[in-house]
């Protein structure tokens, strides 16, 4: 029987009152993800882990920096930081991030698409092909998008506002024809207190030059694989900020504005 490692929920809010140790994730095939998405749509925008660390609990995933600096991608184990100007840099290992989810990629299955298709399009058809919506699954989409939109949000300064306020100055990004990767997870529903339930996919050309948090697709000539991942390791800041953080208020309509194209 699979055991969901959501331990992190009762052991690190024990170790809160600890001294701080290093985050460590037990074993690969999960999901392992640091802090939650309830705390960055609060303004939690800083945290203690860097992308040296972060690089031991994956080899693909997703997230952003500390003080929001960018759309974070992933791919064969190399992390890419998107700025609001559209391209791709790849940060220091000293750099930090507020919240990731990554994990070692091994796809389970794949399957082509082709045509003309909306994003909402796309994730009804990945949505057919997952064996179960109350488990995990790593998305990886490689091929050739048109009418591509993504976006970055621009770096904040403190004090920090919510996220459902900064993601109204978006930097928004039109690729008409391109090539490269979506990557991202399929969260349950059930989980949406600690990270964004159903898909969130960011991406990144061929080229490792352009990408961002998608918004929009209008056709894809792509490969589809997905790994399906039993197990979440969670690992949360142990930080002031994080530890003052008010998230008993209701963020979902703020969630879903963040995800979504507004303007």
């Amino acid at each position: 029987m699979h055991r969901l490692l959501i331990s992190g929920l009762v052991l690190l809010l024990i170790s809160a009152c600890t001294p701080q140790k290093e985050h460590t994730a037990p074993g690969k095939n999960q999901v392992y993800q640091y802090a939650t998405i309830k705390a960055l749509l609060e303004g939690g925008y800083d945290g203690d882990m860097t992308m040296g660390e972060l690089a031991q609990h994956g080899d693909f995933g997703i997230g952003t920096f500390n003080a929001l600096d960018g759309e974070m991608v992933v791919l064969d184990g190399t992390v890419y930081q998107i700025k609001t100007d559209g391209l791709a840099y790849e940060p220091g290992t000293d750099t930090k991030t507020p919240f990731a989810v990554l994990t070692h990629f091994e796809a389970d299955t794949s399957f082509a698409l082709s045509g003309e298709m909306s994003y909402d399009e796309l994730l009804t058809t990945l949505d057919e092909s997952v064996k179960s919506r109350n488990l995990f699954y790593a998305i990886r989409i490689d091929g050739e998008f048109s009418g591509l939109k993504t976006r970055s949000v621009p770096v904040q300064t403190r004090p920090y506002r919510p996220l459902g306020e900064v993601v109204e100055a978006q930097s928004i990004f039109q690729l008409e024809v391109t090539e490269g990767s979506m990557v991202g997870f399929r969260f349950p529903e059930y989980t949406k207190e600690i990270n964004v339930p159903g898909y969130h996919l960011h991406y990144l050309d061929d080229q490792r030059k352009k990408g961002g948090h998608v918004l929009a697709v209008k056709s894809a000539t792509a490969m589809v694989s997905i790994d399906y991942i039993p197990n979440l390791y969670l690992a949360l800041p142990e930080n002031s900020d994080f530890h003052n953080l008010d998230l008993t208020k209701d963020r979902e309509e703020d969630l879903d504005k963040v995800e979504k194209l507004r303007n």
